[in-house]
């Protein structure tokens, strides 16, 4: 056990008469005669110490509660802290699903992109087909055309060159 804090001794000056027998420490623990209850015996002081034990068990009792409540405060803290982890850890989980969905449906769209570019390059490849197959049967037939009248004119003129 711990000794009281209150150490009731008078100063002495020099040319004092010594302290009564009440404010002397007679069995050295501390606590003065008029205070111990067993003034010879240094294992008991009396009332006054019983009372600053009991204030102190008082106070070790109300720090143990405050203690208690305070642990329960960190601990509803850190549960609550803990949930709301858990809920952006699952709203995290939820974002990344939701970017990996959309980068899934850019994908898609780029890979349609993609194949409506090479659509159009076959469809702007069979229409230059079918241009130059018709270009060149225009051009066949104008110049053959051509020819042909350029013959046919050729020809009457020799008829006419004949007949005349």
């Amino acid at each position: 056990m711990k000794k009281p804090s209150i150490r009731l001794k008078p100063i002495m000056h020099t040319g004092q008469s010594k302290p009564s027998f009440s404010y002397r420490d007679s069995d050295g623990d501390g606590v003065i005669n008029k205070y111990d209850c067993k003034p010879f015996d240094p294992n008991q002081q009396g009332k006054l110490h019983d009372l600053a034990i009991k204030a102190l068990e008082k106070k070790e009792e109300y720090f143990e509660r405050r203690r208690e409540a305070e642990m329960k405060k960190l601990s509803d803290e850190s549960d609550r802290l803990n949930k709301k982890l858990a809920g952006q850890k699952a709203k995290s989980k939820l974002k990344n699903d939701i970017l990996a969905k959309k980068q899934a449906i850019i994908n898609e769209i780029n890979n349609e992109k993609l194949q409506i570019i090479k659509l159009k390059e076959q469809n702007r490849k069979i229409k230059q087909e079918i241009y130059n197959n018709t270009t060149r049967k225009k051009v066949y037939d104008v110049v053959a055309g051509e020819k042909s009248k350029k013959l046919l004119k050729k020809t009457s003129k020799f008829i006419g060159r004949l007949l005349s």
